[in-house]
């Protein structure tokens, strides 16, 4: 029989390697520790509707967040697991879809319009900002770019124009399939934060200027996608237009944006994206970044970078840099 005796209490999630086991676990972070998800539900007699790994709870979500809500209050009282002593991982290490909003907050449009116009802007024939001339931008990012909060970003010896894009990311619970606006948001089970590492080199076709851009090969590359490094439940986040993003890169603060200052909202890319495709649990939409990158400062990651990204309520990650050497090629 299900113990009802601490009420519900909010949370936050992530995965975690502790030696050969992988599992899910509540994190503490003013105690320093995780409590594996499994462990808890044990102790507060409450049995998941699920496997207790984040893509399965989110496959459920409604039924499991329930659950986690109910299993939460026992985590106080359990010996728990140190921080110091695991491996976080992505909070969804291998979703079966990344999608990116390009070209999403104002003043990032603005300024990376000027710096590949030679400082000419042309707003002509363009939606500019107005959603009502146009529709959400998007691309698929491999899955396989994923990697922890704490990295490494590794960087090809070909490429010299490697760039930061601090991201807000909200993660899909319920399958939505072309879902209108004002019922998108439902399918959000929460939020993490995520770094659009992106390859100038490539981004842009030379030898085929007529084609335009080249998602796949200026995003694509492993390990450009940090993730991490917690889940957050959307019930937790009251209004995620209000969150606050900031990047570091070797302690100077080149990005501070809110995601309010979106063009298209998260309701609108998931009604966008929903037209063509089902968007499924665990999937990931990486919604844009503030400006300040890169390229629009014309400095590139170099190895022995540091980039530290903090979205208010979601933690921070702090990603290092390295030269993709020889011995990890062969």
């Amino acid at each position: 029989m299900e113990n009802q005796g601490k009420g519900q209490a909010m949370f936050k999630l992530g995965t975690f390697r502790d030696g050969g086991e992988v599992f899910c676990g509540f994190v503490e972070t003013d105690r320093g520790r995780a409590v594996p998800v499994a462990e808890a539900a044990r102790a507060a007699g409450i049995e998941l509707p699920s496997a207790p790994d984040l893509p399965a709870l989110l496959a459920v979500w409604p039924r499991a967040f329930d659950a986690l809500q109910r299993i939460a209050p026992w985590v106080g009282d359990l010996e728990g697991r140190p921080l110091s002593t695991l491996t976080v991982l992505p909070p969804v290490p291998r979703p079966g879809k990344i999608l990116n909003a390009a070209a999403n907050y104002r003043k990032h449009v603005e300024q990376m319009r000027q710096t590949f116009s030679g400082g000419k802007v042309d707003m002509k024939g363009d939606y500019g900002f107005e959603k009502a001339k146009g529709r959400p931008y998007m691309f698929l990012r491999a899955p396989s770019t994923i990697t922890g909060p704490d990295g490494p970003i590794e960087l090809p010896p070909e490429l010299s124009k490697v760039d930061w894009e601090a991201e807000l990311g909200a993660v899909i619970g319920p399958v939505a399939k072309r879902v209108p606006v004002e019922r998108a948001m439902k399918h959000v089970a929460g939020y993490l934060i995520t770094n659009d590492v992106s390859c100038r080199d490539l981004t842009w076709r030379e030898d085929r200027p007529a084609l335009r851009s080249d998602w796949m090969a200026g995003k694509s590359f492993d390990t450009f996608a940090p993730t991490g490094p917690w889940f957050v439940p959307a019930a937790f986040v009251p209004d995620y237009k209000a969150l606050r993003i900031r990047l570091w890169l070797n302690g100077e603060l080149m990005q501070d944006g809110v995601a309010g200052d979106m063009i298209f909202d998260i309701a609108d890319q998931i009604a966008y994206a929903s037209a063509m495709m089902a968007l499924e649990p665990g999937d990931i939409l990486a919604t844009g970044t503030p400006d300040g990158t890169g390229a629009e400062r014309g400095r590139f990651l170099r190895d022995g970078d540091v980039i530290e990204i903090e979205i208010d309520g979601l933690g921070r990650q702090r990603t290092a840099c390295r030269d993709l050497v020889a011995e990890v090629l062969a």
